[in-house]
């Protein structure tokens, strides 16, 4: 004949059950809010990371820009020296032409020494001339060559102004989120389910003993409250009962 169940026993079994279910309950909402806080805060590293590259991006347009800068002084630096080439060949033929414009008149002293000297000075400054006027391109291919890479340069730098605005303000965006999240988290993880839930799961080591730790969090930066939280939540479920299947 079966023995009837004991009062003590029913009690232990009564009290079993409304421990998995609590346990079930909060493993529920544990899982909401790691859910919610760990995509926010994944998101905030990544677009951190990327406001890194970012800046090591603009160190690289800065260190262009000074080297565009450089190479376009000297440049104006070459182009002066070519303007002064071309002003003294220009004072030199004249005074060439001038000392040698009675070449051939008979009376003047002219000799046919006189005309080869001429000849040879009119040669020299033909050449030196075309020294000059292959400069002059010279330096306007070098010119073109600077001006499209200024346009690149440009290009980029218009192109990281718009990236850098983007993130900033997913950046800011995400923060916003994130700040939201975390003041839930306080008022649930302050509720008196989930500070009994620290004991049993035996997390006070990572979310401290009372709320002390979960209020201090509140006035560190964004990014350690947001680890700090999702410690905490995680050590409380991974020491709870696990749900009923």
């Amino acid at each position: 004949m079966p023995k009837p169940i004991s009062r003590i026993a029913l009690a232990c079994t009564l009290a079993a059950t409304l421990v998995t279910a609590w346990a079930d309950g909060l493993h529920e909402q544990l899982d909401e809010e790691l859910s919610g806080g760990s995509s926010l805060f994944q998101q905030k590293q990544q677009l951190t990371a990327q406001q890194k590259k970012l800046a090591d991006e603009a160190k690289a347009l800065v260190a262009t820009g000074a080297e565009l800068d450089r190479e376009q002084a000297d440049l104006n630096r070459q182009a002066e020296e070519h303007n002064q080439a071309v002003t003294d060949q220009k004072t030199q033929i004249d005074k060439t032409r001038q000392g040698c414009n009675n070449e051939g008149e008979q009376g003047k002293g002219n000799t046919a020494q006189d005309a080869n000297a001429c000849n040879n000075t009119a040669k020299s400054i033909n050449q030196k001339t075309a020294d000059i006027n292959s400069n002059l391109q010279s330096l306007q291919s070098q010119q073109q060559a600077l001006a499209a890479r200024f346009d690149e340069y440009q290009r980029a730098t218009a192109d990281w102004n718009k990236r850098e605005q983007a993130n900033v303000t997913a950046i800011n965006r995400v923060n916003k989120h994130l700040d939201n999240w975390l003041n839930f988290s306080y008022n649930f993880m302050a509720g008196a389910d989930f500070q009994m839930a620290i004991a049993s799961a035996n997390a006070t080591p990572t979310c401290g003993e009372g709320t002390s730790r979960i209020s201090a969090s509140a006035a560190a930066p964004l990014d350690d409250s947001a680890r700090f939280i999702l410690a905490c939540l995680r050590a409380v479920k991974h020491g709870l009962p696990k749900p009923a299947s």
